[in-house]
């Protein structure tokens, strides 16, 4: 969970949180280098470590731990009602999506492991990877 969610009450941006971590991103690379890298390091962070920060924010908003504004607030929570009707499954795909798999990736490993595939469709709708494809706005 995120420092940032710790604190809050309302709706966070994923967007501002975002900037932030790229920020930190840039200072950081620029210290290591012991020059200003600027918007180099800054473009950096949005190219290396976007998609997966999105990934692990959705999650998080998915989980009901962190409200995230630019995820729809319909989904927040959904994810303990997915976890206690297939349990062990759900967790499994929820710790694929995680770690970068994507819904064919899923599919593919549960017709490897003989799973019941009417269940993994249904964790897979119920987490709608593609909420999380959002581009950043970079100006």
């Amino acid at each position: 969970m995120t420092q940032a969610c710790l604190t809050a009450r309302q709706s966070l941006s994923l967007i501002e949180a975002a900037y932030h971590e790229a920020r930190r991103h840039q200072w950081i690379e620029s210290q290591k280098h012991q020059r200003d890298l600027g918007d180099t390091a800054f473009r950096d962070w949005y190219r290396c470590f976007w998609w997966s920060f999105l990934r692990h924010r959705h999650i998080e908003h998915l989980m009901g731990e962190c409200q995230w504004a630019e995820f729809e607030a319909a989904t927040f929570g959904r994810l303990h009602g997915l976890l206690d009707m297939f349990g062990d499954l759900a967790e499994e795909i929820i710790e694929q999506y995680r770690t970068g798999s994507e819904n064919l990736d899923i599919i593919n490993w549960g017709l490897r492991r003989h799973q019941d595939m009417e269940q993994v469709y249904e964790c897979l709708v119920q987490i709608n990877m593609n909420d999380a494809r959002i581009h950043p706005a970079l100006s």
